[in-house]
């Protein structure tokens, strides 16, 4: 049932086993929702056929109906809108099967009795959730790769703290026939499978298990006092929120930023940024999510940033030019506009041309057809190496946060002038009357609100995952999640929270064996293909860009004494992540964050399967590539390990991550385009 409910579009018929003893209750209920016929194979018992045929109950309703005890099984399934198709030895048995419904119908009570047989006497069982090959094993030493079963580690790219802990006695809402998956997931709807929930289970105690965190909310704070309205009003100083301003105020409108977080601190782009450091701890959003992976739990973050600036503030402080789906020169306009009205300065492609020891890595890509472009000003498919990054601001060496380049930078023009700032302004609700937003209301430290008024409009850009929250608050999202917390219904957006997208990574590590020079200038590369298969076609005619592989070079020796050689830090990024999550509101509290409910490893888990082989693919590409080096290439993980389905896939379960870059959960309308 779970993976047919992610189905885009349901199949016409469905072939199944069904009788009293395998009873799928939960396809027929589904089917009949969603108009698809059910068609019975094995009616009379399958493999059990004998065992079935000889049981007591079955053969007393045989006799007080006086008919054969085949003709109850099919009579049995028939009345409930299933078709049947029994095989049968001889003619006689097709005649007595095709006499099954003729003048005669089960009684009420033996419909019943058939229909009620106890789970503890079925014949059948389902196969275990398939993610379920993904499980760290219940002992330290059955667990493959780096992390023993209980452990707690700093992420070496985003710098949260990432958990595995055995599932606790306590978590009591799974067992037997319930699990996280499906119950919670949100292809089933706005509360996952609701066939789950009864009495004490409900969605919102056994979904929710992340631990609901809490922000910290002090008073607004600007240097002058806001105006009492102005023409839009924009939540979030991020990346969108930032463009939008600066837009609105170079159309000559006046135009109020507000921001939950604080004023842009230089002192964060001289370390990595990390949410766990205890200097940037309130620059951040920090969201919990849990995977379930058999017997244990991991214990990720998706963070934002919650500073003038958002994540282009605390989280790279680099944009990116990437492949979309138009053409170059379309999608060169559409880049070069944005980096005008965020005054962004392009940087080159790192200084110099590739060393000796690059170079003869990157002929490992040659053979495979990717060619070496050395200013991938737009990347194709087809290409590798260095690509168009934006570092700061025109004519400044400043920062480069979407802020500072957006608003700050133009303070002293006419634009930077129409536009007030206010941080620390935590946003409780937009203010609706009569259908239109007029206003916010600011939630503070003390126990009233503040209404700001807007003449024209609000722009809502604070994040895919506290924007949900805001529209939700204010009474436009799913009913159900409106229901939950408590507010009354002002628009029914059924979509607001759902599709929950991110791109799922792989980090793995090369090294070479290639001597390189330590001292020497070395360059990150970036292909894009759809591809990585060796002999395969990695352009556009296989169907654009799927992956994004990124590789970072350092010199390093292989042990104290030795020469460096080449070694690179590869992540294997998927584009386009087939896993849709969902963001819901625990209360209607502003200081609490979301239930984020995201899980590559659920129902089939292809994306896991996905970076798995993108990760086998990229092996195989070095190893035949640089297969005449010596010494040879090393791995790490080892060849070995990632070659062995069940070693792969305890390291996917232990090691993938995600790329914090959330998007899709605001739809509040009707989808102009799919593309």
């Amino acid at each position: 049932l779970a993976h047919l409910a992610e189905m885009t579009s349901p199949p016409d018929v469905l072939q199944v086993e069904f009788h009293p003893w395998w009873r799928r209750d939960d396809l027929l209920a589904w089917c009949e929702s969603k108009g698809v016929d059910l068609v019975a194979y094995s009616s009379l018992g399958g493999k059990d056929v004998h065992s079935v045929l000889a049981d007591p109950l079955l053969r007393g309703i045989a006799a007080g109906h006086g008919v054969y005890v085949a003709q109850v099984l099919l009579q049995w399934a028939l009345a409930q809108g299933v078709a049947v198709i029994p095989s049968a030895r001889g003619e006689a048995h097709m005649a007595e099967n095709l006499r099954c419904c003729e003048g005669w119908g089960l009684s009420t009570e033996a419909v019943a009795a058939l229909s009620s047989i106890p789970a503890s006497e079925q014949l059948r069982s389902i196969l275990p959730d398939p993610r379920f090959i993904f499980s760290l094993l219940a002992t330290a030493q059955n667990t493959a790769g780096p992390a023993a079963l209980e452990h707690r580690r700093l992420d070496p790219v985003f710098g949260f703290v990432d958990s595995v802990r055995a599932v606790r006695q306590s978590e009591s809402c799974w067992g037997g026939d319930f699990k996280v998956y499906p119950c919670c997931s949100p292809a089933f709807g706005a509360e996952g499978l609701d066939s789950c929930w009864d009495g004490e289970y409900t969605f919102q105690r056994c979904c929710a298990s992340a631990p609901a965190g809490r922000l910290s909310i002090a008073s607004a704070s600007a240097d002058e006092a806001p105006p009492a309205s102005v023409d839009f009003i924009v939540v979030g100083a991020g990346s969108g929120g930032s463009a939008a301003a600066a837009r609105l105020a170079a159309g000559g409108f006046e135009v109020l930023l507000l921001d939950s977080g604080g004023w842009d601190d230089a002192a964060l782009y001289s370390e990595h940024p990390s949410p766990s450091s205890a200097a940037q701890s309130g620059r951040w959003f920090s969201n919990a999510v849990e995977w379930h992976l058999g017997g244990v739990v991991r214990s990720v973050q998706i963070i934002t940033g919650r500073v003038l600036g958002g994540s282009s503030a605390v989280n790279g402080h680099i944009y990116t030019r990437t492949p979309l789906p138009f053409g170059r020169s379309r999608l060169g306009r559409a880049y070069r506009s944005v980096e005008r009205t965020l005054t962004l300065r392009r940087s080159d492609f790192g200084t110099g041309s590739p060393t000796g020891a690059e170079i003869r890595f990157l002929s490992a890509f040659a053979r495979a057809g990717f060619r070496y472009r050395a200013h991938n000003h737009t990347p194709s498919p087809q290409s590798i190496g260095p690509v168009l990054r934006v570092v700061g601001c025109h004519g400044d060496v400043g920062p480069s946060s979407a802020y500072y380049c957006g608003i700050a930078h133009a303070n002293g023009t006419s634009e930077g002038k129409r536009t007030r700032i206010l941080t620390q302004a935590h946003v409780g609700r937009v203010v609706i009357e009569r259908g239109r937003a007029v206003g916010v209301t600011l939630t503070g430290a003390g126990p009233s609100e503040e209404v700001l008024r807007a003449r024209r409009g609000v722009v809502l850009a604070a994040g895919a995952l506290q924007t949900p929250l805001l529209l939700a608050r204010s009474g436009v999202g799913h009913p159900r999640d409106l229901q939950r917390i408590g507010v009354p219904l002002v628009h029914a957006s059924p979509q607001v929270g759902f599709n929950l997208h991110d791109h799922p990574y792989l980090p793995l590590n090369i090294d070479t064996g290639i001597p390189c020079d330590a001292h020497g200038s070395l360059r990150d590369v970036f292909a894009f293909p759809a591809s990585l298969r060796l002999g395969g076609d990695g352009g556009e005619d296989a169907g654009g860009s799927e992956v994004e592989l990124q590789l970072s070079p350092r010199c390093k020796s292989r042990s104290t004494g030795q020469k460096t050689v080449l070694t690179y830090k590869a992540y294997i990024i998927l584009l386009h992540s087939r896993t849709v999550g969902r963001v819901a509101p625990r209360s209607s509290d502003p200081s609490e964050l979301p239930m984020i409910l995201f899980d590559p490893f659920a129902g089939d888990g292809v994306d896991a399967f996905a970076l798995i082989k993108h990760a086998r693919d990229l092996y195989a590409l070095v190893s035949e590539g640089l297969s005449h080096l010596e010494p040879s290439v090393i791995f790490d993980p080892p060849a070995s390990l990632l070659g062995d389905d069940t070693r792969a896939a305890q390291f996917c379960a232990q090691n993938l991550g995600l790329w914090q870059h959330p998007a899709g959960t605001a739809r509040i309308g009707r989808l102009w385009t799919r593309r």
